[in-house]
């Protein structure tokens, strides 16, 4: 199996093993110097913190970073039955890793889809319409791959009008990309929550040891807004084409529907 493709809880059967000497294995395999990176923002002395920390982990050893296994993604689709009103399903999508030259074009893409109530997906599938209790899209990336995931909740009647009208949406953006106006609108909003963040000694605190777990540096506030400034609406565009081109992902929780196939959706996906 592959971790991405897993629970993190696991399933209860397994849980209920747990054990202390289970427990202590894990973390004399993970939490040890090679995986730890100590990170420090605002008026501090650097040299106490040091002499803090080393006193107190100074005695850890360096076993070196954990490795993962590679993820594999193979499509398909699942349902679970349950008795209730509302019927939540979820797309997914092989996506841009944290270290891809089109992170970013994938992130602003998640944004134009649904970042906000004026992007495309909340204006058409849910104002418009009345498809949806909710609808959200967004882009997750891991140091190996990422996801593109959407996820809506809708009703029994509902459902089986949603996934053309959700299908023709990712084609538009796939065919036209998005417009001058809506990138300029989610690149802006993205500045502004970068420099919010920068403009917190937590937020930084935070930032450092994340950065450089992630990508093995930390950058400058200043570096990660010109890596946004360089998305265009053509590589935005190219990003919707490697995203949605691919394999996916469907699942659904909730009663029995009249949701489409599988097959139908990724028929409808196939420019």
């Amino acid at each position: 199996g592959q971790p991405l493709g897993a629970s993190i809880l696991g399933p209860v059967t397994n849980i209920q093993t747990f054990k202390r000497s289970v427990l202590k294995s894990f973390m004399d395999k993970h939490y040890h110097a090679g995986n730890m990176v100590i990170a420090v923002a605002g008026n501090v002395d650097v040299a106490a913190v040091l002499r803090e920390f080393e006193a107190g982990v100074g005695h850890m050893k360096n076993k070196g970073r954990s490795t993962f296994v590679p993820a594999n993604f193979v499509g398909g689709n699942s349902h679970e039955t349950r008795p209730t009103q509302q019927l939540q399903l979820m797309a997914q999508f092989k996506a841009a890793a944290v270290n891809d030259k089109d992170v970013w074009d994938t992130k602003m893409l998640g944004s134009v889809l649904a970042g906000g109530m004026s992007s495309r997906l909340f204006r058409e599938i849910r104002e418009k319409r009345g498809l949806v209790y909710g609808i959200g899209a967004g882009h997750t990336g891991y140091a190996d791959t990422g996801t593109f995931s959407i996820y809506a909740g809708t009703g029994q009647k509902e459902a089986e009008i949603l996934m053309p009208v959700l299908c023709d949406e990712l084609n538009k953006i796939r065919t036209d990309g998005p417009t001058e106006q809506e990138l300029k609108r989610v690149i802006a909003s993205a500045k502004v929550s970068m420099a919010r963040a920068a403009g917190s000694m937590d937020g930084r605190m935070r930032s450092i040891p994340s950065q450089y777990l992630t990508f093995g540096k930390v950058s400058t506030t200043e570096e990660r807004l010109a890596e946004i400034e360089k998305v265009t609406p053509e590589s935005v565009k190219a990003a919707a084409n490697k995203v949605f081109g691919g394999t996916l992902n469907f699942a659904t929780v909730g009663p029995v529907s009249k949701i489409e196939s599988y097959d139908k959706i990724q028929a409808r996906l196939k420019l």
